[in-house]
């Protein structure tokens, strides 16, 4: 982790997002970015809710089903959205 100014303000080397859509068939995505500049598609940081969970060690959809969670955490088609 890098730190800024006097007070040593720790920034994140990465961060992520997850997106849940409950609209028609139950979907979900995430995205990891490295915190540097960067001109690189949105298609180029996606990834699976599992694997940004794996990383950021959170479980974001515990309360569904497990057969739901399990199918739609394992997916990173940003098309299918």
């Amino acid at each position: 982790t890098r730190t800024l100014g006097e007070e040593r303000i720790a920034v994140p080397d990465a961060f992520f997002k997850v997106v849940l859509c409950l609209e028609g068939t139950t979907k979900a995505i995430g995205f990891l970015y490295k915190n540097d500049p960067s001109s690189q598609s949105i298609k180029d940081h996606v990834c699976s809710v599992d694997n940004v969970e794996e990383l950021a060690g959170f479980d974001f959809f515990y309360y569904m089903e497990d057969e739901i969670e399990n199918t739609i955490e394992s997916k990173s088609e940003l098309k299918k959205l």
